[in-house]
Order: structure tokens, then sequence, then C-alpha cells
């Protein structure tokens, strides 16, 4: 995750609103131990113009467990649509599925408007991260994390301690089945655009 708020402060100080935040759309740069996150696919990305201090949009774009309430609910949006994104993103990350799901559009509508999530009580997460997904997943945009909160939070910010190193370690396996979905999710998106561009 820090990765990620590394590669998307320059784009939040351009303005570039994102619009399609999702794991599919980070790919690592190579195989190694420490490969990095790259953002991709910035086909809905959109950017305000320097006069434009509240801009706001309302295409209805995104992928749905992805998407914000507010563009569910086809109302207008800003960046911090993005925010949501990244919040879900992040829980996907640590939990292994959306902390927000339904078997049809109207039941993931109904969920998310909700904004009722459980982090499994077998998942050990520190307070400062769930403090971070809590921020993130606010259905009011107005009471959610802005950009600079986001950039700013100690989970974000803070070196990792001794204790963190040594449950990493210990968790070795899983971080490394994280990668591996993360691999395959970028292989497969890579596999389709060359289908869909005939390559």
């Amino acid at each position: 995750m820090k990765q990620i708020a590394s590669g998307l402060k320059p784009l939040n100080k351009l303005k570039i609103v994102h619009r399609d935040l999702k794991l599919s759309n980070f790919l690592l740069s190579d195989d190694s131990e420490n490969p990095i996150i790259k953002i991709c696919d910035f086909g809905l990305a959109t950017q305000k113009k320097s006069q434009e201090q509240n801009l706001m949009f309302d295409t209805i774009c995104g992928t749905p467990i992805y998407m914000a309430p507010e563009i569910l609910k086809g109302q207008k949006y800003d960046a911090r649509a993005d925010l949501w994104s990244l919040g879900t993103i992040l829980y996907e990350l640590l939990v292994g599925s959306p902390p927000f799901k339904g078997k049809s559009l109207a039941e993931l509508v109904e969920k998310v408007n909700k904004g009722s999530y459980l982090i499994p009580t077998s998942v050990k997460l520190s307070e400062e991260c769930i403090n971070l997904i809590s921020g993130l997943l606010k259905s009011n945009p107005d009471e959610r994390f802005t950009w600079d909160c986001f950039f700013n939070h100690p989970f974000i910010t803070e070196p990792d301690s001794d204790e963190e190193i040594k449950e990493e370690s210990e968790a070795s396996e899983i971080d490394s089945q994280k990668i591996s979905f993360i691999k395959k999710v970028s292989q497969e998106k890579a596999a389709k655009a060359i289908r869909d561009n005939n390559c």
C-alpha cells in the first residue's frame, strides 16, 4: 500500500482522478522478492483543469465492487471516489476478498450504501491499519479521509517496526501467496489486452 500511495501522490498533485482503481490495475515490474508496483489502465481517468477547484463528475464508470457509493447511486462525485476504491483494495489485500459483495448489482449497491463490513477475527490487523480502512470506507464522502489524511496516515508513513518485520517474516508464505495473486491478476489482464488487440 505504501508503494501504491507513492505512485498516486504525483497523480493527485496533477489533479488526475483514476476512476477505476482495482487490484487488476496494479502490475508488478518483475519476479524479484521486492517488485515495484505500477499503476495502469488510465482509460477512464480524467484531469481537472487548474481553474476548476471543485469539479464534480457524473459519468458512471469503474468496476462495481470497487466503485464508491456516490457513483453507484448515480450522484456527482470527485477525487474522493478513488479513496473509497483504495479502502476496498486494502481490505481485499489483507482479508482476501472484497468488503462488499452481492449476487446482483442491486444487492451490492444496498450493502455499499449501508457501509457495514466485517473484518474476520482470524485476520490480525494493527490499529493503524483498521483506522485507515475505516476512514477510507465511509459511505458519505464528506466523512471519508481526505487525500492528505491518506498520504500522511501512520500506516502509510511510519517505517515497519521490528515486531512488524518479525511478523512479516513469519508470514512470508502468506505474503508470497498475495504476490502470486497479484501476479496472476496482472497476467490475466495482460493476456486479455493482447487478445483484444489481436497481438
